[in-house]
């Protein structure tokens, strides 16, 4: 037997993400507004809808939906809303041995669709990382589960590493171009028109009619791609949309009941109160007392 020599080779790492501070989802109300702040890693800053203001060191200006900014270590930094706007922001803190991520501390970039899916599933294992809740501001120091899966560290860290290098390549190549994701295009059009029109009465032969298929064709082919019917998906817009005109205030909830499109306010609370395990008002007490606890992001 030949005991062969062979030659290992160590990885070269040009991006590593060293610790975590936090992972937060938003649902920010209207006229919010944080405490500039400076710590010592960065904090990237994505709008997942509406839009948010930035002022900072870098860049000061308008995040929108799908743009990300990414806050150096030590550059002051504070966020406000609009009087009519109440966006949903994902804020994570995070120490990352790289050179370049100062690329996007100077303007926003906007996340195609594969940097968009590896953002929300970093954002999915965070939750299997930490301990709830994932919206208090000023958290400093956010609990790890004591019992979290096998691996779930490493994963997290894998992710965002991830995402990262993918960013970076992008902005190094100059390839603006969103990605296509592979998803059957009737559906992705279906998906489109309800986005759309969701504040509407919609049914499903009225479904089938504009977009020429049969009841039976068009149900099996969205929920193998949405992964929830129709039904489903119209009732998540209207919770997203009744959640926003909530923290937005100026609005009774048989208003926005009216606004949506539901027969009665209380299909409309017991609808939401099914999806959120809360009802309409205790979501808006949660909301505000949760934000005014602290008047900064991390």
């Amino acid at each position: 037997m030949v005991d062969m020599q062979f030659d290992l080779k160590e990885f070269r790492i040009d991006a590593e993400v060293a610790r975590i501070a936090n992972a937060h989802y938003f649902e920010f109300v209207n006229n919010y507004h944080t405490v500039a702040d400076r710590h010592g890693f960065h904090e990237l800053v994505y709008v997942d809808s509406g839009h948010i203001n930035v002022k900072a060191e870098n860049y000061t200006g308008v995040l929108q939906a799908e743009q990300m900014i990414i806050h150096e270590p030590g550059e002051l930094h504070e966020l406000s809303c609009d009087e009519d706007e109440a966006p949903n922001v994902i804020i994570i803190g995070f120490e990352c041995r790289c050179d370049k991520l100062g690329l996007f501390s100077r303007r926003p970039v906007i996340l195609n669709a594969q940097s968009q899916r590896l953002l929300a599933e970093t954002v999915k294992e965070c939750r299997n990382l930490f301990l709830p809740p994932y919206d208090v501001p000023r958290m400093f120091d956010m609990k790890k589960r004591e019992n979290r899966i096998f691996g779930c560290d490493q994963m997290v860290k894998i992710l965002l590493e991830q995402f990262l290098i993918k960013l970076i390549r992008f902005a190094e190549s100059g390839d603006s171009k969103t990605e296509a994701r592979q998803t059957d295009g009737a559906v992705t059009e279906i998906c489109a028109y309800l986005n759309a029109n969701f504040k509407q009465e919609l049914s499903i032969k009225r479904l089938c009619i504009l977009f020429g298929t049969n009841k039976t064709t068009l149900s099996m082919r969205f929920k193998q791609q949405i992964g929830k019917t129709i039904v489903e998906y119209v009732n998540s817009l209207k919770i997203i949309e009744a959640k926003r005109l909530i923290r937005l205030g100026g609005k009774t909830f048989s208003e926005i009941a009216e606004e949506l499109g539901f027969s009665s306010q209380h299909y409309f609370t017991k609808l939401f109160t099914k999806v959120e395990k809360q009802s309409p008002s205790l979501y808006m007490h949660m909301i505000k007392s949760k934000l005014d606890g602290g008047n900064s992001e991390q």
